[in-house]
């Protein structure tokens, strides 16, 4: 259906690297081919980078032991999750000779991934979001369900992510600044 987008008027996907075990969750494989079909009818792909494989393991594992409560949500996507499949799915970009948005990004290490293909000319744009300039981790470790307020993917980072977030902002590196709002009544 890629090919049909443009002449609806649609001129962006957002494909999810995240989520493993749903519908919403794109093997490499595949979305290296969206990105190929984007590029060649005009669309360009947003993608929300985290390593589904590894968030699901590490899921299981914290499920195993027990650990349940909203502070896992982070520990279970760290930030090596994200600048991994941040890495890649700028590496598939590039193979497929195609624009590329990175979506909420979260963490130094992420950016960086972004500053280096900026650095080799590749034409990457990124995207953060109010919550990383504005809250932290520890946001989710509030008492009872408070902390489950605060979840969100990727999820809240420490003081020094945030830190890097608006050294990002303030030197060019995010193009975008948006707010994924995306209510839920608690």
């Amino acid at each position: 259906e890629i090919p049909s987008l443009p002449s609806l008027g649609v001129s962006t996907i957002k494909i999810f690297m995240a989520y493993k075990g749903t519908p919403l969750y794109t093997a490499d494989e595949d979305l290296f081919e969206a990105m190929q079909i984007a590029r060649d009818a005009g669309v360009l792909v947003l993608v929300h980078a985290e390593n589904g494989d590894v968030i699901a393991k590490l899921q299981a594992e914290a499920l195993e032991r027990g650990d349940t409560d909203p502070h896992w949500h982070a520990l279970t996507r760290p930030e090596l999750v994200e600048a991994e499949a941040t890495n890649r799915a700028i590496r598939l970009a590039e193979l497929a000779d195609t624009p590329l948005l990175v979506v909420h990004v979260s963490c130094a290490a992420a950016l960086e991934e972004v500053r280096r293909a900026h650095a080799r000319g590749s034409t990457i744009y990124a995207e953060t979001c109010p919550q990383y300039l504005v809250l932290t981790a520890d946001d989710m470790d509030r008492p009872g369900v408070e902390g489950a307020k605060w979840c969100c993917s990727p999820p809240l980072r420490d003081k020094a992510a945030q830190a890097a977030i608006w050294a990002g902002l303030a030197n060019g590196t995010f193009q975008v600044y948006s707010s994924d709002h995306a209510p839920y009544r608690f």
